[in-house]
């Protein structure tokens, strides 16, 4: 991706983070993921894992050789790979000299089982005390659902995220989102604790626990706008965003393809129907309030889809941005990989991995004007980094069973 620099000119060539060592022992999407930030900003991130700690995502997805499968490919870039069963003695004391080594220590085990390990927060923050230890939970210690396994569909179920789509599809049936969204979203709740505490300990020079239950961040990112008249009480209304669950509100078919139309308010929709002489739509009984509440009325997006069929979307995106009416395109999966933008700023990089061949990745969305975040390092194989991490914390292959 294309850095901007800062006023000098001048770049540094590593990461916000470089310098910092994580410890990740996290499986899934939701501690990978906050790990790969890490990683992209320049942390040494290693990868703690067994052969079958990883089924996913080492496994997940295509895959042109055994355990190097799609989700691994785009989740654990940026990463070392040490592998180490934690059921074998040696092993856990091996795990705690490199956490005894690191900054942050990061996990998905559930408490019951991490204890047994000799891995919780008591059992090693003597060890370190500047440790930032995180524990990403299903939910929250103290609650009754403490200690629950935790998925991203149980998640968006629990939360109420599925209630939301049921409705919006007009049906009493729940739904998910076709996205792990869950996992990313208690990921980036993941990341930022991280920071923060790392703030605090360059502040304090003391390291904390953290706790990041998926359950909780999913429902507070969830109801930032869901909350709605439920932020009062008594409630003024149901706790639902109206717009959110607008059975109306969808892209609208033009020529050859769909376009997505986001005018602001009643000024927006007189300023498109203006652009194509029928401001006389939002002048007639049906179609006076549109603009003026959140929800549109019944049948008037079957009205602009069918002004938005006389035209393709090419022409659509020259008449609208000359009339100041936010449009984009709605593209589909395959469309996105050629869209344009994406392209000029060097979204989308295409790299040849050491074993498995020409690979695509995607780069770091946010730009850095003096720390860059980059892809040093593509995913790696299961214990491609053994040794040479062992080396490290003065150890060697015979000190652990492999």
């Amino acid at each position: 991706m294309v850095q901007s620099r800062d006023p000098t000119g001048r770049i540094e060539p590593r990461g916000a983070l470089h310098g910092i060592r994580v410890v990740d022992m996290t499986t899934a999407i939701l501690g990978p993921y906050a790990t790969r930030i890490f990683g992209d900003l320049g942390a040494d991130v290693i990868k703690v894992e067994s052969p079958v700690s990883e089924l996913v995502p080492r496994h997940g997805g295509p895959q042109r050789s055994s355990g190097m499968g799609a989700l691994h490919m785009s989740v654990n870039r940026n990463k070392r790979s040490v592998r180490l069963d934690l059921q074998k003695p040696k092993n856990a004391a091996a795990a705690k000299a490199l956490i005894e080594t690191s900054d942050v220590f990061i996990h998905s085990v559930r408490q019951r089982s991490i204890e047994k390990l000799g891995l919780a927060y008591e059992q090693v923050k003597a060890l370190n005390e500047k440790l930032v230890y995180v524990h990403c939970s299903g939910y929250g210690s103290g609650g009754p659902y403490s200690g629950r396994q935790a998925y991203d569909d149980l998640i968006q179920g629990a939360s109420g995220m599925t209630d939301l789509l049921g409705r919006r599809n007009g049906t009493d049936a729940p739904a998910y989102l076709p996205s792990l969204l869950a996992d990313k979203t208690a990921g980036l709740h993941a990341a930022y604790a991280v920071l923060a505490a790392l703030f605090h300990r360059e502040r304090h020079g003391e390291g904390q626990f953290i706790e990041v239950p998926m359950f909780e961040c999913v429902v507070s990112f969830h109801l930032v706008e869901n909350l709605w008249g439920a932020v009062f009480d008594p409630p003024l209304s149901e706790a639902v965003f109206p717009r959110n669950v607008d059975s109306e509100r969808r892209p609208v078919k033009a020529k050859d393809g769909f376009i997505c139309l986001m005018p602001a308010g009643r000024d927006g929709w007189l300023a498109f129907f203006r652009a194509v002489g029928r401001e006389d739509v939002l002048e007639s009984a049906e179609f006076r309030e549109v603009g003026r509440q959140p929800t549109s009325p019944k049948g008037f997006y079957d009205v602009v889809e069918q002004v938005a069929q006389t035209k393709t979307v090419a022409e659509w995106l020259e008449l609208l941005d000359v009339a100041n009416v936010p449009v984009m395109k709605s593209q589909t999966m395959g469309e996105l990989f050629d869209d344009e933008h994406l392209q000029s700023v060097g979204f989308f990089e295409r790299r040849r991995h050491p074993t498995e061949g020409a690979i695509l990745s995607t780069a770091h969305p946010v730009l850095f004007g003096r720390t860059p975040a980059v892809t040093s390092t593509d995913a790696r194989r299961l214990g491609d980094d053994t040794e040479a991490v062992l080396s490290e914390i003065g150890m060697t292959i015979d000190d652990v069973e492999i």
